[in-house]
């Protein structure tokens, strides 16, 4: 079965988000990970796109509740997110830095993502 995509704009709007990991495999069981994941949810509010209100980290997938107050729309805003974060972990798995042997074949970067405005 095919995935619908939607594009979310409204502006001013506080948005709940719900992304995981593709297949459901558990990379934030992994510390660095899930601080990696952490960070690049606070660069999000660091260059001014949004005021993050609150977010958790799960071992297979994180929730957001953000308000836009950038000139990006939700969309733009998560895929941003998903990106840094598959690119800071294959950045930090080709340094050898944080990789586990049973995480460091699966691809980090395929996340699916739920987004509901409140």
């Amino acid at each position: 079965m095919s995935q619908i995509r939607r594009s979310y704009d409204v502006e001013s709007r506080v948005y709940f988000v719900t992304t995981n990991t593709y297949h459901w495999v558990k990379w934030f069981q992994n510390t660095a990970y899930a601080n990696t994941a952490a960070e690049q949810i606070l660069h999000l509010e660091k260059r001014k796109d949004c005021l993050i209100i609150a977010y958790v980290v799960m071992p297979d997938h994180l929730h957001l509740l953000l308000e836009i107050i950038g000139r990006k729309n939700i969309s733009e805003l998560v895929h941003d997110l998903k990106s840094r974060i598959a690119y800071e972990i294959s950045l930090s798995d080709r340094r050898g830095c944080h990789a586990s042997p049973s995480t460091r074949s699966v691809a980090a970067s395929g996340m699916e993502i739920n987004v509901a405005g409140l």
